[in-house]
């Protein structure tokens, strides 16, 4: 099985059964959320359908967002693509990218 295939089971079964120290707030953050990156230092990196970017620190002891941003206005349902540092976001009408070095 190739790492992007295991990456993406691994991340499945994160999120099919969260912790039960995860609060309500935790079930209403991840709702909406279109997509999940997982970032070089363990840190999640995701996308809404609202276009809000989020950056979350996942634990067993809850899920934490540290920065949340609105980048995009239109439905945005295409998954960011992470390469190196940059960080390649679209909604249906705006494509951008967002170097996060």
């Amino acid at each position: 099985m190739k790492a992007a295939s295991l990456l993406f089971v691994a991340l499945a079964a994160t999120f099919a059964q969260p912790p039960a120290a995860w609060t309500p707030e935790y079930s209403l953050q991840v709702q909406t959320v279109s997509s999940v990156v997982p970032s070089p230092d363990g840190k999640l990196i995701t996308l809404d359908q609202d276009g809000y970017l989020m950056l979350a620190d996942p634990s067993p002891k809850g899920f934490k967002v540290a920065a949340k941003s609105k980048l995009l206005t239109n439905l945005s349902w295409t998954p960011p693509v992470l390469v190196g540092t940059r960080l390649y976001l679209r909604d249906r009408k705006t494509i951008m990218a967002v170097d996060l070095g």
